[in-house]
């Protein structure tokens, strides 16, 4: 396994599974009873773009639920494991266009994900964690044992004082048709006024990590907030498509606005419109070789989130 020449974009695969939890735990102090289950549904429209130099235009549209289960195993040692799966459907039109004499390779896929962690309640400052991750990002009737990648990630967070935590560890993962990928990593959670929060970590809840996103609480009910983050995804096709088992890896960055709303205490909507911008698509042969690259125009968002807790 070889180091990546920029480790900073595996990132992304690891750390929003194991970082987010670590401050709220920090922050939160032991909890009065168990963690509860948490149950996300989210979606998602990237609207059309249009690839650079080419007259293929490209669309996408993903929805999923996930959800996590936290279970105490001894004293202030704690376990969870999380699942998710999601669909998504990738429009290419005049892919001959980008590639040519190729029909597009891909249409419709799905990405599951599973990641048991370790979390542990050191003292009132300080929390340790880890965990590992299995993804598969797969079109479909590609194979999933092919689709697989696989990463960990483990780390301390510290509470600074009652308003600021501080996280740091490393992380790890695999990538298909890449090298391994190693990295370092940093998060902070912030309540730097009355009404205002920033942070700076990942979230399984959404779909871009790591984020830096800047928070505002209206009232006990709505939260306003923004955010920009990195996007990377790595799919493998389907092995009867015109890139017979082969990858596409898609790149982007991402910038939201959104409004929260908390209906009750277990259940909060969450709606945001944004913009992906310097979308990057490389498709790969099987054997590793360059089918197509291409960059993206400036894709409009919009999507919904429901977090429910029991």
């Amino acid at each position: 396994m070889t180091m990546t020449s920029k480790p900073w974009r595996i990132i992304p695969v690891v750390t929003a599974w194991t970082l987010t939890g670590a401050l709220s735990a920090a922050e939160m102090g032991p909890p009065d009873g168990p963690p509860p289950i948490t149950v996300t549904a989210r979606s998602r429209y990237i609207g059309e773009s249009e690839l650079s130099h080419t007259d293929t235009k490209v669309s996408w549209v993903s929805g999923g639920i996930g959800t996590e289960v936290p279970f105490p195993i001894v004293g202030a040692l704690n376990g969870s494991v999380g699942l998710s799966v999601d669909y998504f459907s990738a429009d290419f039109k005049n892919f001959e266009s980008f590639i040519p004499k190729t029909a597009a390779p891909i249409k419709h896929g799905y990405e599951v994900r599973f990641d048991p962690g370790l979390h542990y309640h050191y003292s009132d400052e300080w929390d340790f964690f880890g965990s590992v991750l299995w993804q598969a990002d797969t079109a479909d009737g590609a194979s999933l044992g092919r689709s697989s990648m696989w990463g960990g990630a483990a780390g301390a967070a510290y509470q600074v004082s009652s308003n600021l935590n501080v996280g740091f560890g490393f992380a790890a993962a695999t990538r298909l048709g890449y090298a391994t990928g190693y990295a370092p990593f940093v998060g902070v959670e912030w309540r730097f006024a009355p009404k205002w929060h920033l942070s700076l970590t990942g979230d399984k809840t959404e779909y871009v990590s790591p984020v830096v996103r800047v928070s505002y609480q209206l009232n006990e009910n709505w939260s306003l907030y923004t955010l920009g983050g990195y996007e990377t995804r790595y799919i493998r096709l389907d092995r009867d498509s015109s890139i017979p088992d082969g990858t596409l890896r898609y790149r982007a960055g991402s910038f939201q606005v959104g409004a929260v709303y908390k209906a009750s205490k277990w259940l909060t909507v969450t709606g945001f419109t944004g913009a992906q911008i310097g979308q990057d698509y490389k498709f790969q042969t099987s054997e590793r070789g360059l089918a197509g690259k291409h960059k993206a125009g400036v894709a409009p968002t919009v999507g919904l989130r429901l977090n429910a807790s029991f």
